[in-house]
């Protein structure tokens, strides 16, 4: 995705160099008229472009807008500069161009080289899933929950509710709905020498239940539940608890896991709990 948000420049500089060139053709104005008819026009496709993300499920983005009109304004410099036969001119433009196209590249690829380079670290430090001690497992742990209010979040703290090391994670709901945190895998990791979930959680507050869902590569999903005490939780998920219908986590010889979620439930939960040490046994 990344790399497809930087070509949002050299597609609207094409573009524009398009519309130009149509509209020379079709309404023979003076090449100044014609060219910021065009601006507006490619202007007016890159508004519109953005707008209608919703339709299709996607979300609008000012950073894509934003290569939009360094595309659209890097067009018509083109333009105007070999409008006036200013060779020189040009040339330069030129090399400024390819620069800032090969900026915009840098600048949105880098958080999709941080997450490849997170990935593998995850890889590596299987079958310990996450014990927060260092920042790249930020990348890999999501806040998740349902609310016109305040957000869910999670945050890896230095903390004294840490098990293990420094850091652990920090979940905190304000009446959200499937409130708690997942884990992505980017790799494909297999489970098939292992038998049990584990984690510590530290409970502030009162007692309550945690459920627990692994999503398969396949689409498979096998969910269970565990009873979180006040205080410390040293937690313990064996495989056959972890069921979808009939069928358990322990009855497969070969799984792979796409995804792991703990959450507070359906209904709309506030609660503060600190995760560590999940590691498979």
């Amino acid at each position: 995705m990344a790399l497809f948000d930087a070509l949002h420049f050299p597609l609207f500089a094409l573009l524009t160099l398009l519309i130009y060139a149509s509209l020379t053709i079709l309404i023979r104005r003076s090449p100044m008229r014609c060219l910021l008819l065009t601006m507006s026009i490619a202007c007016i496709m890159a508004v519109s472009s953005e707008l209608a993300q919703p339709l299709f499920h996607r979300t609008s983005s000012w950073r894509d807008f934003c290569f939009d009109l360094v595309g659209i304004t890097a067009a018509a410099g083109t333009i105007f500069l070999n409008s006036k036969r200013n060779t020189p001119e040009f040339l330069r433009l030129a090399v400024v161009l390819g620069a800032l196209f090969l900026a915009s590249i840098a600048v949105v690829t880098q958080p999709a080289l941080r997450a490849a380079q997170a990935q593998n670290q995850q890889a590596e430090a299987f079958p310990r899933i996450g014990d927060f001690e260092h920042r790249w497992e930020s990348l890999l742990w999501f806040a998740q929950g349902k609310t016109s209010e305040q957000p869910v979040t999670a945050s890896r703290v230095e903390s004294d509710h840490s098990s293990q090391g420094n850091y652990s994670l920090l979940i905190s709901s304000d009446a959200a709905s499937w409130a708690g945190v997942h884990l992505l895998f980017g790799k494909r990791l297999a489970w098939s020498d292992r038998h049990s979930l584990h984690f510590d959680i530290f409970n502030p507050a009162d007692r309550f239940e945690l459920g627990v869902r692994v999503d398969g590569f396949h689409d498979e999903r096998y969910s269970g539940t565990i009873q979180i005490e006040p205080g410390a939780n040293s937690c313990r998920i064996r495989f056959e608890e972890l069921a979808n219908r009939e069928l358990t986590l322990a009855d497969l010889d070969q799984f792979e896991a796409k995804q792991i979620t703990l959450h507070l439930g359906k209904p709309p939960a506030t609660r503060t709990f600190y995760l560590d040490n999940v590691r498979l046994e």
